[in-house]
């Protein structure tokens, strides 16, 4: 699953209003992974994730959906620093995430697929 960035009107690239739409979005897809890891769903939580960081992180995600499915868990998200620019067609967030074994500060890095696209992806996801 892909979530496209609605087009706006109000000014152009970089604007304070595209800004916010994007990073909308990009709280969009954190909700939809955690559905997914709360749903004990795989296959929705890999809908959600670029193609190379798919290949990389399945058996990780599929392990952490069976623990939190063993335990009857479930993750709860909050912001804690709102989704920023790192390159052209990345940014990142950071979230503080709730669940059985405690509080856990993760960064979920997106990618943009195709630049000025729209349609954004989680491309990594790291516990720090």
């Amino acid at each position: 699953m892909v979530i496209p960035t609605p087009t706006s009107q109000f000014g152009g690239i970089g604007s304070g209003i595209e800004t916010h739409i994007r990073a909308d979005v990009l709280r969009d897809l954190v909700d939809a992974y955690f559905d997914a890891l709360n749903s004990y769903d795989l296959n929705a939580a890999l809908s959600i994730l670029e193609e190379g960081y798919k290949t990389d992180a399945t058996s990780a995600i599929q392990q952490q959906i069976d623990e939190l499915e063993a335990a009857g868990a479930q993750l709860k998200w909050t912001e804690d620093q709102a989704p920023g620019l790192t390159g052209p067609t990345s940014m990142v967030m950071f979230v503080s995430v709730e669940g059985p074994s405690g509080t856990n500060r993760w960064q979920i890095q997106f990618t943009e697929l195709g630049r000025n696209s729209g349609n954004w992806v989680i491309s990594g996801v790291k516990t720090e």
